[in-house]
């Protein structure tokens, strides 16, 4: 596969973000994403639509592979690294939390004009130690919707 973007779990044109814009709601998102084929280095997978003025405020990846072959970061269109930088996958399960690695909260705000109005939590594969199928991953996020909150 060579190095690409793909929409996956709930970040496909199927599903919109969740919860009204708004305000005041809780929302809990998790996409689960299997990889049966090689991927390469660079490789994006978009897992989650959050919409503008969502506040992130705590989040999860949890992932399992067949071998421990590969390093990812969790981030979103425009910061592939936001929430989790270079972090190893082993065989025996990984989960690791995002607030204990960026600061949160973290707000969205897109430009007026913006289309569409949303971005994406996103996994990136930041290295592909050996060529293996069989990876598997969970992200669960948490954003709160709200107008009235200050920055």
């Amino acid at each position: 596969m060579a190095n690409s973007l793909h929409a996956v779990g709930r970040a496909t044109s199927a599903f919109e973000p969740m919860g009204p814009t708004n305000g005041g709601n809780l929302v809990c998102v998790t996409a689960h994403h299997s990889l049966t084929a090689a991927a390469s280095t660079n490789d994006v997978f978009q897992m989650i639509k959050i919409p503008n003025g969502a506040r992130i405020i705590d989040g999860y990846l949890n992932a399992d592979a067949t071998a421990t072959a590969y390093i990812v970061s969790v981030g979103d269109g425009g910061d592939t690294a936001r929430f989790v930088a270079a972090f190893s996958i082993t065989t025996s399960g990984t989960a690791i939390n995002f607030i204990k690695k960026k600061s949160l909260p973290y707000k969205y705000s897109l430009t007026a004009n913006a289309n569409p109005q949303y971005d994406t939590i996103d996994v990136k594969l930041t290295g592909v130690v050996a060529t293996v199928a069989g990876l598997e991953f969970d992200v669960t996020v948490w954003y709160l919707v709200d107008d009235l909150a200050t920055s």
